[in-house]
């Protein structure tokens, strides 16, 4: 819990205690003070609707942009997580699917959580027609451990594959 949130709690318990004490020294009977009551019970219902529903909201719409913000940097930069794959670096069966490993296998989670939520249904085809090499492409994974930064990018093209549910879709027609 950040320093403000810790004064906010500490001055809204303050004012809650006070209000208390007030009540409790005048020896309130709502019957008699209902002005006083209705201030009161309207003040709590709008102090926790502040607190709990508008600067929540607030608070969310901040976090959005920040993150919207920091996506539009990333993208700026994205050529830097795309890992270079050669074709001499694959076996021929994989070759045809450099373009689809370098699209798929990113390394940075936001970049990838943003391509899973923006990708088309031809795309995520295009995604899925990696499962007949599937074992071809674990087993060069498991083969070559020289090459980590290709590995990692198969590996994510996988993994891509899997969270996206791909494997229960059926094919295109």
């Amino acid at each position: 819990m950040n320093i403000k949130k810790q004064i906010r709690l500490i001055f809204t318990m303050l004012f809650w205690i006070a209000i208390y004490f007030i009540v409790k020294s005048q020896k309130f009977e709502s019957e008699k003070n209902p002005y006083l009551t209705v201030f009161i019970f309207a003040f709590f219902i709008g102090h926790i609707w502040y607190e709990g529903i508008y600067k929540k909201k607030k608070i969310e719409n901040r976090k959005t942009e920040i993150k919207s913000k920091h996506l539009t940097e990333l993208k700026n930069k994205q050529a830097d997580f795309i890992t270079k794959i050669n074709k001499q670096d694959l076996p021929t069966e994989l070759r045809e699917f450099i373009p689809l490993f370098q699209k798929w296998g990113i390394d940075n989670k936001m970049l990838r959580e943003d391509l899973y939520e923006n990708a088309k249904e031809d795309e995520l085809f295009e995604l899925k027609s990696i499962e007949n090499k599937r074992e071809i492409i674990e087993k060069w994974i498991e083969s070559n451990t020289n090459n980590l930064d290709i590995s990692q990018t198969l590996n994510l093209t996988i993994k891509s594959y899997d969270d996206l549910g791909l494997w229960t879709w059926n094919k295109k027609n």
